[in-house]
């Protein structure tokens, strides 16, 4: 059923007032908040206000046994293009393994998970801070919901070869109202023993699963990419490696 998409705001102290009472994909009657003509270069659909809400704005929820698929609807990337970008990207993934909050030295705090989705490429994903500590922690505790995630403006980063990450500026849906996301979770059922042998296997460490040889059509020459990289992020180049004749140690260190 398709509406209106219409912003609002939620300002200094009310922003707690209302933290645990509107919640992701379900629909409330509201009344009392103030309505403001939007700035055109704020604007999220062609509604020309924005709504303002306050501790003294009536929320109720709408009470529905089953509630309607989301309206909109998502583009996502696969894993096996994600090298093409090593930046930011959306991808719709089942989250089947939860390890352990890490305290890093920078006093951040992360958590990693393994998600997988129809391309049994089992990868890393990093929650930071505080996705680490709201849905980290409501993942971790439901880890064994098959529980479908979007991620959108996660950081594409090589470590483990090829991991995701959250940033500032990502979002994270969880298990939201969709028939994609719905099908992926039907998916996963029917493939979680496949799917528990590769996680046993650590193919999310493994560089032939996740950074298998690219097509010739991907890979350029080092002269070309001096030029491609200006506004292309990663590619795939061509060329010998010369060692200076220096005595230097190597060394690689394993994050997980």
């Amino acid at each position: 059923m398709a509406g209106t998409l219409v912003s609002a705001v939620i300002y200094g102290n009310d922003i707690r007032y209302f933290s645990n009472l509107l919640q992701p994909f379900k629909r409330y009657y509201i009344t009392g908040g103030i309505v403001k003509k939007q700035d055109a270069k704020y604007k999220v659909s062609d509604y020309q206000f924005s709504w303002m809400l306050h501790n003294k704005t009536l929320v109720e929820e709408c009470v529905e046994p089953n509630p309607p698929l989301l309206p909109c609807t998502f583009e996502f990337t696969k894993f096996e293009d994600l090298f093409r970008f090593a930046n930011t990207e959306n991808v719709q993934t089942v989250v089947v393994t939860a390890f352990a909050t890490k305290e890093q030295n920078n006093g951040c705090t992360t958590r990693g998970f393994i998600v997988v989705n129809e391309e049994k490429k089992p990868m890393l994903l990093t929650l930071w801070n505080e996705f680490e500590q709201n849905q980290g922690t409501q993942l971790a505790n439901s880890i064994g919901n098959a529980n479908v995630i979007i991620g959108m403006k996660l950081k594409i980063t090589t470590f483990n070869y090829l991991s995701l990450t959250t940033k500032p500026g990502s979002g994270l849906l969880i298990n939201p109202p969709t028939s994609e996301a719905n099908a992926l979770k039907d998916w996963y059922n029917a493939n979680k023993e496949e799917i528990a042998e590769l996680i046993q296997q650590m193919a999310y460490k493994d560089s032939s699963k996740l950074l298998p040889p690219p097509s010739s059509n991907d890979i350029i020459s080092v002269a070309n990419a001096l030029n491609t990289l200006k506004d292309v992020k990663t590619a795939w180049i061509t060329g010998k490696i010369n060692l200076s004749p220096r005595q230097q140690k190597f060394w690689f260190e394993d994050g997980l």
